[in-house]
C-alpha cells in the first residue's frame, strides 16, 4: 500500500492509477562509515511489476484511447556515498545505479470509433510490446538515517537520476486487435511515440530497518 500511495503521488497529473502488481523479494543495504560524516555503501533493489493506467495518444493532440501499460521496473544495484553534515542523522547523497532491462507491454484502448496514429485515423485498439534497455546513471539523493544504541537502525531516502541518455524503448512491435492495415509511415510514428515516453523514471525510494555493527555505532 505504501509503494503504491507514493508511485500515485509521484506520477505525472494525468496517470489515472499505477498498480503494484508484484513485490517480489525486499532489497538490501549494506555499508560502512568511514568517519562519523562520511559513508560508503551498496544496495540491492529487486524487480518489481507495476500497472500503469491513464488516458493517451499515438498522434499529437488530444488523447483518443486509453493505455494499461504492464511493465517491469528492472533489477538496480547502487553504488553509494552519504555525506553527514550535521550532528542530527540528516544526510545528502550521490550513487552510480545500474538497472537492468525490463520487458513492457501496453493495450490502447479507443475512447470513440477510431484513434489517430500519425497522419491517419484508424478503427482500430492497439497491442504493443517492447523493451526498456539496460542504464548506468549517476543521481542525487537525500534521506535520514537513525542508529539507536542498541544498533537497530532506520533508514528512509530519496534518490533521483541526473544523467539519462534516450531513447529509452526499443524492439518495438505493434499490432492491430481487429485487424486493420496500418500504413507503414504510421507504425514508425507510433513507435517514435513510444520511445519518447518514459513510462517508468528510476526514481530510488528506500526504507530499510537494519542492524549497525558495534563499531559502526
Amino acid at each position: 500500500m505504501f509503494l503504491r500511495t507514493l508511485g500515485n503521488t509521484l506520477a505525472d497529473s494525468e496517470v489515472d492509477e499505477l498498480i503494484v502488481k508484484d513485490w517480489g523479494w525486499p532489497g538490501i543495504t549494506i555499508g560502512y562509515h568511514l568517519n562519523p560524516r562520511l559513508h560508503v555503501g551498496y544496495a540491492f533493489q529487486p524487480n518489481r511489476n507495476l500497472v500503469l493506467k491513464e488516458p493517451w495518444t499515438f498522434g499529437e493532440d488530444v488523447k483518443d484511447g486509453n493505455i494499461v501499460v504492464d511493465h517491469n521496473t528492472g533489477t538496480a544495484h547502487s553504488l553509494e556515498g552519504r555525506y553527514f553534515p550535521f550532528k542530527f542523522d540528516l544526510y545528502a547523497a550521490v550513487f552510480l545505479t545500474h538497472v537492468t532491462k525490463a520487458k513492457y507491454n501496453m493495450d490502447f484502448d479507443m475512447i470513440n470509433t477510431t484513434m489517430v496514429i500519425g497522419q491517419n485515423s484508424y478503427a482500430t485498439d492497439i497491442y504493443a510490446e517492447w523493451n526498456f534497455k539496460s542504464l548506468s546513471t549517476i543521481g542525487i539523493g537525500l534521506g535520514y538515517n537513525f542508529v539507536h544504541r542498541s544498533g537497530l537502525s532506520f533508514d528512509i531516502g530519496l534518490g533521483v537520476p541526473i544523467a539519462l541518455s534516450a531513447p529509452f524503448h526499443r524492439n518495438i512491435s505493434l499490432q492491430s486487435i481487429q485487424g486493420v492495415t496500418i500504413d507503414q509511415t504510421d507504425l514508425e510514428s507510433a513507435k517514435r511515440r513510444i520511445e519518447d515516453e518514459m513510462f517508468f523514471f528510476p526514481i530510488q525510494f528506500h526504507f530499510n530497518l537494519g542492524y549497525n555493527l558495534p563499531w559502526n555505532k
